[in-house]
């Protein structure tokens, strides 16, 4: 049987320490970076910090506002990247989008619009 590893997600909402996480066995965490265009998660640093101290991998994800923006995408995914690189998460690690539907994302625009953008913030 394969084995699997267990992380967490973790944005704002949840305190900076990970070693209770590590502890109950998480291997990496994932932590929410940015939402939008100019919002950075103030907890995320020290996220980070805690998930090195405790010899977790380090993925992000961005919460994206863009809807079916193509333009927008690549502006949100500019930012995204951009603070990946401040936080110094390694090129080895995953970056992650969380498209929702609501939550700032108009999907008025339909499936393929949406998924024209959503591939346009991948190449970024």
């Amino acid at each position: 049987m394969a084995s699997r590893q267990l992380g967490i997600d973790a944005a704002v909402y949840q305190g900076t320490s990970m070693t209770a996480y590590h502890n109950a066995g998480a291997k990496f965490g994932i932590i929410k970076l940015t939402e939008g265009i100019g919002y950075i998660n103030p907890k995320a640093h020290y996220q980070i910090k805690s998930l090195h101290a405790n010899h977790m991998y380090v993925h992000a994800y961005h919460f994206a506002t863009f809807g079916y923006s193509v333009s927008r995408a690549k502006a949100e995914a500019k930012f995204f990247v951009n603070r990946a690189k401040a936080e110094n998460i390694s090129k080895k690690r995953y970056l992650w989008l969380d498209w929702e539907t609501g939550s700032g994302n108009c999907v008025t625009g339909g499936k393929v619009a949406s998924t024209k953008a959503i591939l346009a913030f991948m190449k970024v």
